[in-house]
């Protein structure tokens, strides 16, 4: 199994270990894309062609929650 640079085979496990959190076990070959803040997935079941999750590291319950470092990486 592949391991990411925070030395785990998924890449969110570091951040937070919540078992409910279906983006806290994804793995490596899903993640398009990722930064400090977030990281970039291709929807399972996409509305349009294309369809992309952008998602924060850290939980929050709403993008109104989340802070300035994350809404403009």
């Amino acid at each position: 199994m592949e391991t990411d640079s925070y030395g785990g085979s998924h890449f969110l496990a570091m951040i937070n270990t919540d078992n409910s959190c279906v983006f806290c076990s994804l793995t490596n070959d899903r993640i398009i894309d990722k930064s400090d803040t977030g990281l970039v997935i291709r929807d399972n079941y996409p509305v349009t062609p294309m369809h992309t999750l952008i998602i924060p590291k850290r939980h929050a319950e709403t993008y109104f929650d989340l802070n300035a470092d994350e809404l403009s990486d």
